[in-house]
């Protein structure tokens, strides 16, 4: 027999870690499945050990995927290098799971390594779904000054300053391509030779910083790092960590410490400005934790002592004839029980919405006030004065947390109809017609379809299953503003990932 020819080392290898997030890594996987056209390439998926189906949907729907199914979440750089140690490409791909690749992005990036072999490790332009610029696409590291700006929120505050917005380079253009000091581990492309000589992610990392670390040794053994603005993905930022029991913002100032003690532990400067900008976090997210249920017992108390002077009103038809002993008891007193009962039924906790608790809370604590005008005889001017003001109260006092929540959703959702949310579908093909039937069909799905975006101007008019045409891909700003629209909905095959995004 001929001896065998050895096999062509795949020129790409994409590696993705995988926790829970199914929906997104098949979406994920189509999207590199069509960026890859033309392109020798290997796919890498390492599960840590998802309870979605993500294991059986790979199986299933990508046979051709390189699995790696972990039995426990080993975190994502011990993860990512288990993947490094099997992936056979010259060039490695890091991306994560809960994101979307345009067509170019594979052959952009590649093509740019290629040209630049003094470039060690690249990042692309990273949306999030709004469209709006992923900050962490390109960033400093965290030395004392820059480090001190991030935590005490003096980049966010002045973007633009070349001073002070270093750590995200706020004020550099984002549609230009530079050498910065770190990308995005969400896409990190790198040279096998690197990792050769480097070695992979430091896995004292479990989550966040070990994509700074990882940029920040590749630099220091001699090669760049550059944010390429000429292709871009969009990435669902922080889709597994909203699965885990992690503390994001925890986590992400632990990580910063840790590799700031790595290499920068010769400056006591640097760590104790560190520390002092953590402990300037913490505290500050103390308060304002603390803060919020203060202001929900103002409010309540506020109500409280305006449902007692609304009551003594329209009872007496004055206001302040009390005993001058009674003040300021007859109104301190109610206040304070209704405060304390609506704190053990946890409404200022864990319950801090809950309209039926509140109203319990409050109309038990009425009740018990009632209770002890029988005992204290002094205080017991008018129970009718009591029955209103616990009236007006149980209704005031969960009404305004009702409002509250009513503004949250109408701002989280955009405005939805009295019928659901104002959708528009786009795309006329037959995954179009399958969608529109299917949204019909399921009840409840909360979703108004008010109309279709068609590819061309000669679709304008046309009706799909019942549904009108009213705009065009090129139109689609003005078609939202006119029709409300607050969510659209792109069918399969629709269109490209490139005009998506």
């Amino acid at each position: 027999m001929p001896p065998k020819r050895p096999q062509r080392r795949p020129m790409l290898s994409i590696v993705i870690v995988n926790y829970n997030v199914r929906e997104f890594l098949e979406h994920a996987l189509v999207s590199l499945r069509s960026a890859s056209r033309g392109l020798r390439s290997e796919v890498i998926v390492v599960d840590n050990a998802s309870d979605d189906g993500s294991v059986e949907m790979i199986r299933k729907k990508f046979p051709s995927v390189h699995l790696i199914a972990n039995g426990e979440n080993l975190g994502f750089a011990k993860a990512n290098n288990a993947a490094l140690r099997r992936a056979q490409g010259e060039i490695i791909l890091l991306i994560n799971p809960d994101t979307l690749v345009q067509e170019d992005t594979l052959r952009t990036m590649v093509s740019f390594m290629r040209e630049h072999p003094e470039v060690g490790l690249a990042g692309c332009k990273i949306l999030n779904p709004d469209g709006t610029l992923q900050l962490a696409c390109r960033r400093s590291y965290p030395t004392p000054w820059v480090a001190f700006t991030k935590i005490v929120g003096l980049s966010t505050m002045f973007p633009s300053s070349q001073l002070l917005g270093r750590y995200n380079l706020t004020y550099l253009n984002e549609n230009a391509s530079y050498s910065v000091d770190a990308v995005s581990g969400s896409f990190m492309m790198v040279r096998r030779d690197v990792v050769e000589k480097v070695g992979g992610l430091d896995e004292a990392f479990f989550m966040y910083g070990e994509d700074l670390d990882w940029c920040y040794r590749i630099r220091e053994a001699g090669w760049m790092i550059w944010y390429v603005h000429e292709t871009q993905i969009i990435h669902y930022k922080g889709e597994s960590t909203k699965r885990s029991n992690i503390d994001e913002i925890r986590t992400f100032y632990a990580a910063m410490h840790q590799f700031v003690r790595k290499h920068f532990r010769h400056s006591a400067l640097t760590v104790a400005i560190l520390r002092l900008s953590i402990a300037m976090v913490t505290l500050g997210a103390w308060f304002r934790m603390m803060l919020r249920p203060m202001r929900d017992a103002a409010i309540d108390a506020v109500i409280v002592v305006g449902s007692l002077l609304a009551g003594e009103y329209l009872r007496r038809g004055e206001l302040f004839l009390y005993p001058s002993y009674a003040y300021p008891a007859v109104f301190i007193i109610p206040a304070a029980i209704v405060l304390s009962f609506q704190m053990m039924a946890g409404v200022y906790s864990t319950r801090r919405m809950s309209t039926s608790r509140a109203f319990m809370a409050t109309a038990s604590a009425f009740v018990f006030i009632a209770a002890l005008t029988a005992i204290f005889k002094n205080f017991a001017f008018s129970r009718w004065i009591l029955v209103i003001a616990g009236t007006f109260s149980s209704i005031l006092i969960p009404a305004w947390r009702l409002f509250v929540w009513g503004l949250g959703k109408r701002h989280a959702e955009g405005r939805p109809s009295a019928f659901g949310k104002r959708t528009v579908i786009v795309g006329t093909n037959e995954q179009a017609r399958a969608l529109i039937k299917r949204l019909h069909r399921r009840a409840g799905t909360g979703y108004e379809i008010v109309g279709i975006l068609g590819l061309t101007h000669k679709q304008l008019g046309e009706t799909f299953e019942g549904i009108p045409v009213i705009g065009t891909l090129f139109n689609i700003t003005k078609v939202v503003a006119e029709h409300r629209v607050t969510d659209l909905i792109v069918a399969p095959e629709a269109l490209s990932y490139a005009q998506i995004l």
